[in-house]
């Protein structure tokens, strides 16, 4: 509306002036036009950026939360013995005749578990005692090893997540040596699930109807 103003002649205006007069007014619009697109271009930029930055400052988060809590060794990291005993007794296990007693076939859930147990105590040699990740797994075991393994979880886990993990544990142990003698693990891991606190016993749940009728008698009672 106020361009129409501006070309209407007014008082002694000439066409000329009245030119001139939009000609500067168009001048100052096209140029608050380019201060609110670049103030805009900048707002832009500046929130790409903040939000860059604020995604990789995540990002380094992430990746150093996994570091501090990773705890397992990852089978891709795996001391190439370690690997070629696991595959050879669970990956290249097809004969169906042949029969390895109670744990003969495993569920695919079952190695996974046991493979993270394993990954577990390998992260622990590999930072505790990295000399013997050059031995096999028969010849750097022992209840020393163990005992140092179990007191250096976390304090949060408890003595039935020790026995799981020492559990599954000595069921790898088992199939990786099959020759070797791991009685003596399954004793430590015995000890210490007998040391788990007992679940508080469950006492039975009373249902609605049995205190519907245990109230109807207790009215009955003080009514008679």
């Amino acid at each position: 509306m106020r361009s129409r103003e501006i070309l209407r002649p007014r008082g002694n205006y000439s066409a000329t002036q009245a030119c001139k007069r939009q000609l500067t007014h168009m001048q100052e619009s096209a140029a608050g036009a380019r201060r609110d697109t670049t103030n805009s271009l900048w707002k832009k930029r500046l929130l790409s950026t903040c939000l860059g930055a604020a995604v990789k400052t995540a990002r380094n988060d992430s990746e150093t939360s996994m570091r501090t809590t990773r705890l397992y060794l990852p089978y891709a990291e795996w001391p190439r013995t370690d690997k070629a005993l696991w595959r050879k007794a669970f990956e290249s296990h097809t004969d169906l005749f042949d029969d390895r007693g109670a744990d003969g076939h495993l569920s695919d859930r079952t190695v996974l578990q046991l493979q993270y147990a394993y990954g577990k105590f390998l992260y622990f040699m590999s930072a505790e005692h990295d000399d013997l990740l050059k031995r096999t797994p028969a010849r750097r075991l022992n209840a020393k090893i163990i005992e140092e393994y179990v007191n250096w979880q976390p304090e949060t886990c408890g003595a039935v997540t020790l026995s799981i993990y020492l559990g599954h544990l000595w069921l790898a142990l088992r199939r990786l040596c099959p020759r070797d003698d791991w009685r003596w693990l399954a004793a430590i891991r015995k000890r210490i699930k007998a040391q788990a606190n007992p679940k508080p016993e469950k006492h039975h749940l009373v249902t609605s109807a049995t205190l519907y009728n245990l109230g109807i008698r207790l009215m009955d009672n003080a009514l008679a």
